[in-house]
C-alpha cells in the first residue's frame, strides 16, 4: 500500500481531500504505535527487531479490537466482518 498525498482524495471514499478528513486519524494512530515501541524500548533497551515487531503488531491489534464512535460502538474488525463477509459461508 503506497502513502497517500495529502491533497490526494481519502481513501475512505468522503471525496475530500485526505487532508480535511482522515489524515489526523493516521497519524494518530502511527503516534500511538510509536509511543507503544519508545515505551517497551524504555523498559527494556535490549529488545531486538522482531520482538519490536511483534509489540507493534500486538498494539495494532488491539487498536483493531476498540469500538469507534464512527461505527456505532463497534471495532473496525467487527465493521469489516459486518460489511464484507457473507452470511452463507
Amino acid at each position: 500500500m503506497s502513502k497517500v498525498g495529502r491533497n490526494e482524495p481519502c481513501p475512505c471514499g468522503s471525496g475530500q481531500k485526505f487532508k480535511r478528513c482522515c489524515m489526523d486519524a493516521v497519524g494518530k494512530q502511527s503516534a500511538h504505535v510509536a509511543d507503544a515501541l519508545s515505551q517497551a524500548l524504555q523498559g527494556q533497551p535490549e529488545l531486538d527487531t522482531q520482538t519490536l515487531n511483534q509489540v507493534a503488531h500486538q498494539t495494532m491489534q488491539q487498536q483493531n479490537q476498540q469500538g469507534l464512535e464512527d461505527f456505532c460502538g463497534l471495532s473496525p474488525d467487527q465493521m469489516s466482518n459486518w460489511m464484507y463477509v457473507s452470511p452463507f459461508g
